[in-house]
């Protein structure tokens, strides 16, 4: 019997889900270095992962599932193709929260390690295989609405606890938000931003420093746009809940340009 998650994946058959792009949602303030290092970097925050203790640059497949720990800051999110390069490690959720003790009350009874959760990269679309086996498809793993197993008997321990996780419905944005079902890609290198990368960048509409002119969002729109050959949307700033309305906003900013190129009807 499979005991880690990356072999209970292992036993399941590929899957033809359309690849969806990852998402990395920063800190307003990181945009003009992104632009003039055209690249993210994995080292661009200045400080090792708490987690991992190394240099790595955090990318969620799929959804912009990311929410900034400074709740008055404006986030961007770029939404890219999948890199051809495969991450230096992959799991289903978000291991900060594990590492926080955020998941016990789903697998304090199993003792499980952040390492029984490890599954390859792109190896067996094992990516696409978490979105199939639990979400059934793009649409429902971008919604976070699990699929409903009519029985968990033969799980391993592993999967049970995280299938009762992603299909708790209770979101408490403090403790564990919808990063519990998103899959996670972790790289240790920069990943590039260009034409053949780039397919989407929400913004705030507001004035930005840009190598230091200011500019109006509608010119930097446009530079983008030709620079990238990319979509470019913007989010509203004037808001009584920055905390949720920015997410929310970008949220379904992404969702309708997934729609767009057919990721689901």
């Amino acid at each position: 019997m499979p005991t880690t998650f990356e072999s209970f994946l292992q036993g399941l058959p590929d899957v033809t889900l359309e690849e969806m792009p990852v998402n990395h949602i920063a800190h307003l303030d990181y945009l003009n270095d992104f632009l003039t290092n055209q690249a993210i970097k994995n080292d661009y925050l200045g400080i090792e992962c708490e987690v991992f203790k190394r240099h790595l640059l955090y990318i969620f497949y799929g959804k912009p599932a990311f929410r900034l720990l400074n709740k008055s800051a404006f986030p961007i999110c770029f939404v890219l193709k999948m890199p051809e390069s495969d991450p230096a490690m992959a799991y289903p959720f978000d291991t900060g929260a594990f590492f926080h003790n955020r998941m016990d009350a789903y697998f304090k009874k199993t003792d499980h390690r952040l390492e029984d959760f490890q599954v390859a990269p792109l190896k067996n679309q094992n990516h696409r295989k978490i979105v199939s086996t639990f979400f059934e498809d793009n649409r429902q793993y971008y919604e976070s609405k699990a699929t409903r197993h009519t029985s968990l008997d033969g799980l391993p321990a592993c999967v049970e606890g995280y299938y009762k996780m992603i299909a708790d419905p209770v979101t408490d944005l403090d403790q564990l938000d919808n990063r519990k079902s998103a899959v996670e890609f972790l790289y240790d290198i920069p990943l590039e931003l260009t034409k053949d990368s780039v397919e989407l960048i929400v913004l705030p509409d507001i004035e930005f420093n840009i190598d230091g002119t200011i500019i109006e969002y509608d010119k930097l729109k446009n530079n983008l746009e030709a620079r990238f050959n990319c979509v470019v949307e913007s989010y509203q700033t004037m808001t009584r809940k920055p905390v949720t309305d920015f997410y929310d906003t970008i949220h379904r900013v992404v969702e309708k340009y997934l729609k767009t190129i057919k990721i689901w009807p």
